[in-house]
């Protein structure tokens, strides 16, 4: 009778271990799965963020690069009003320093004076003799021209229209920002949209205020 029993016990045992074992690979396999999911949401993401630093950079990049000819221009400038002063030392060798150094002082204070302005060419100019009419015109068409700079056209800003009024002449505008910085980059928007080649109204162009030297 023991025997018997010891029997039995073996073979009611062995349907519980296959039972065990299926469980334990069916589980492994859900693991499996679960891990390869896992990694393939990992390296998705992973690629999204790269794609995303890659298109930052060269975001940064263009932006540096194009600092660097903002830079590059400004000490055109700078070396050009050098040769202007070394040009009027050498035509009146009888002027003296502080005549000069006015002179210079005075550039100075009127290239300052035009750092927050920029000069619009080729905007439409309304012919009706009243004043008031032709300002809300240019208030209307300045903006229109400057659409595609949208993001970097300062909220603030005057509208003047450079020297008397003419039938055959378009009156160029002056754009008076209420910061040197706000005109920067309203004209730096504008070189990279012309660069990139987005599209003006025919005959648009914008360029900085300039002194009488310059």
């Amino acid at each position: 009778m023991p025997i018997t029993r010891t029997a039995v016990n073996s073979k009611q045992s062995s349907p519980k271990a296959s039972t065990s074992n299926d469980d334990i690979l069916a589980l492994i396999k859900t693991l499996k799965e679960e891990i390869s999911f896992s990694n393939k949401s990992l390296s998705d993401s992973l690629s999204k963020k790269f794609n995303e630093l890659k298109l930052e950079f060269q975001r940064v990049s263009k932006q540096v690069s194009e600092l660097k000819t903002s830079y590059a221009a400004l000490y055109s400038e700078v070396d050009d009003l050098k040769g202007k002063v070394a040009k009027l030392e050498c035509s009146n060798p009888l002027v003296n320093s502080q005549s000069i150094v006015s002179q210079v002082l005075q550039e100075n204070f009127e290239h300052e004076r035009c750092l927050p302005n920029l000069i619009v060419y080729g905007v439409p100019e309304s012919n009706s003799p009243d004043t008031s009419v032709r300002i809300d015109h240019d208030k209307l068409t300045v903006p229109s021209s400057l659409g595609s700079l949208e993001n970097a056209v300062p909220d603030k800003y005057k509208l003047i229209r450079l020297g008397r009024s003419r039938a055959d002449f378009t009156r160029p505008i002056k754009i008076i920002c209420e910061s040197k910085d706000a005109a920067s980059n309203l004209f730096f928007a504008y070189n990279s949209a012309k660069r990139s080649g987005k599209p003006f109204p025919e005959g648009f162009r914008m360029s900085r205020d300039r002194t009488t030297l310059q």
